[in-house]
């Protein structure tokens, strides 16, 4: 019986220390890696979109535009609309496709 406590504790030794070499030997160093897209993506959402292409304007100025009785395109949407921003790719390149100006609503300001 004495034999099977020697064995035993005598793997648990080993155990014990080959764990213990293994984690103070692991010497791994986290590396960051910065990615960088290739392409940049503009929403339409978004305010930085070239001002002959998408127009931001106000329920006064669509309401002139509706007076004049002038043919263009005008859209809602607001900046914090996830189908807004999924859409936007598409109203731009739609814009440039058709080299017209598309006119935006912002529904989230008090004044529209």
């Amino acid at each position: 019986m004495k034999k099977v406590y020697k064995i035993g504790a005598v793997i648990t030794t080993l155990c014990v220390a080959c764990i213990a070499i293994f984690t103070l030997t692991k010497n791994e160093s986290v590396q960051t890696e910065t990615i960088t897209p290739e392409k940049t993506i503009v929403y339409a959402a978004d305010a930085k979109v070239s001002p002959e292409i998408i127009k931001d304007i106000s329920k006064d100025e669509l309401k002139q535009k509706i007076q004049s009785h002038e043919e263009f395109i005008a859209y809602y949407y607001q900046p914090t609309c996830h189908y807004c921003k999924k859409a936007a790719p598409d109203i731009n390149s739609m814009s440039k496709k058709h080299d017209r100006t598309i006119y935006r609503i912002d529904i989230s300001t008090p004044e529209n």
